[in-house]
C-alpha cells in the first residue's frame, strides 16, 4: 500500500534494504545518500489544493524511483516533503555525476511530467512557486544512516524554483 501511495519503499522496507546492502559489503566500502526536499509544500496545498499537492508528491517519488531505481538505488519518503535515496555501490564523485544527470533530466522533463499530473486536479488559475533542493553525502557501512542523511541535507542546494500555473510550468 505504501508503495502505491508514494511510489517508493516504506521507511521499514528502506531500512531493511539498507541493512541488507551494507551487510554484503566489505568493511570500508562507501555508499552515498541523496536527499531531495520539496520546499513550500504548504504553498502548494494552499494554492492548488491537497489532491494536487499529493499528486506532486507522488509524481516526484515516481520520478526519483524511475531515475535511481534503474541504477540500483532505492528510495523512501522520510517526511511529507523529503525523499531519501540510497546509492549502495557509489562513491561521492560517481554519485555527484548521477545527481547532476538527474537534475538535468528533472529540469528538462520531470517538472513538466509532474505538472501534467497535478494540472488535472488544479481547481483554479492560481500559480504556486516552490523550490526543489538536493544534497548528497558519502558514508561508510559503520556510519549511522541518520547522520549521513543529515549531512546530505546540510549539503542541499536549490536546484530549481518552479512556478506551477494552470497555463503551464515556468522554470
Amino acid at each position: 500500500m505504501q508503495r502505491e501511495l508514494t511510489g517508493l519503499y516504506s521507511k521499514r522496507q528502506f531500512k531493511v534494504l539498507n541493512h541488507v546492502q551494507l551487510k554484503r559489503r566489505e568493511s570500508g566500502e562507501s555508499y552515498c545518500v541523496a536527499v531531495f526536499t520539496l520546499s513550500d509544500l504548504d504553498a502548494i496545498i494552499a494554492g492548488l489544493g491537497h489532491d494536487a499537492a499529493q499528486e506532486v508528491i507522488h509524481s516526484m517519488g515516481l520520478y526519483i524511483d524511475k531515475h535511481f531505481g534503474t541504477i540500483g538505488g532505492f528510495s523512501t519518503r522520510r517526511k511529507s516533503n523529503e525523499f531519501v535515496t540510497m546509492l549502495p555501490f557509489s562513491n561521492l564523485e560517481e554519485a555527484q555525476s548521477i545527481l547532476k544527470d538527474f537534475v538535468k533530466d528533472f529540469q528538462e522533463q520531470g517538472i513538466s511530467d509532474i505538472w501534467a499530473g497535478a494540472q488535472k486536479l488544479v481547481p483554479s488559475d492560481k500559480c504556486v512557486d516552490f523550490t526543489i533542493r538536493a544534497g548528497i553525502a558519502e558514508g561508510q557501512p559503520v556510519a549511522d544512516i541518520d547522520s549521513i542523511i543529515e549531512l546530505a541535507k546540510s549539503q542541499q542546494k536549490r536546484n530549481r524554483t518552479v512556478a506551477m500555473c494552470r497555463q503551464g510550468v515556468n522554470k
